[in-house]
């Protein structure tokens, strides 16, 4: 059961385990949390073809070079999610607020065919998929703006909003930002200094 600010739904989703037999699948969506990533790499292997190939949805930057060396570079496109949803009590979905889309794409900006047959296979869908021609730029942007606002409410143990209105909030925020841009710049993302340019 999934209840949401787009509407209701409820569904039975068609399920297989690792020990039974399949064709191989020509999409694969990874969306666990990176803790049980290993786990679902080893499952899923029976069932990754010639011509299979894999999304993953993770938050960060780690994962992608595991499902790389586990799969093969050629085997792994990029992509992001963006989405708010919590477990009621019951076991059931809740999606708060109206934003549910997904960013994919492949990596070094390459036009190919299946890019074209995944964006139209998923252009039907009611959430927003987006194909992006900078997808590992957008990869880490999300991957900043989440350690900066998951970075400040950890260590003020509070919502962004009050300390975003407390006395220095704002220059707090920005701080933590600045740290993690500038982190990435390091390590080769010159285009992030797009972002540190915009503050």
């Amino acid at each position: 059961m999934i209840r949401s600010v787009n509407g209701d739904l409820t569904l039975k989703p068609r399920l297989i385990t690792a020990q039974e037999s399949a064709e191989p699948f020509d999409l694969i969506l990874f969306s666990t949390k990176a803790y049980h990533l290993e786990g679902a790499m080893q499952d899923l292997k029976s069932f990754v073809g010639e011509k299979t190939v894999i999304l993953p949805l993770l938050n960060g930057v780690a994962h992608i070079s595991l499902l790389q060396q586990e799969f093969g570079l050629d085997k792994v496109i990029g992509g992001l999610c963006f989405i708010e949803t919590t477990l009621s009590e019951q076991g059931h979905i809740i999606q708060t607020s109206k934003g549910h889309y997904v960013r994919f794409g492949e990596f070094g900006n390459k036009e190919t065919e299946r890019i074209r047959v995944i964006e139209e296979v998923l252009s039907g869908t009611k959430a927003s998929f987006v194909r992006s021609s900078h997808i590992e730029q957008d990869i880490w942007h999300k991957y900043l703006y989440i350690a900066t606002i998951a970075g400040v409410t950890t260590l003020m143990r509070a919502p962004l909003g009050p300390i975003r209105d407390s006395e220095n909030g704002y220059e707090f925020i920005r701080g933590v930002f600045q740290e993690g841009a500038t982190i990435m710049l390091a390590h080769g993302r010159h285009w992030i200094r797009r972002l540190l340019l915009g503050i």
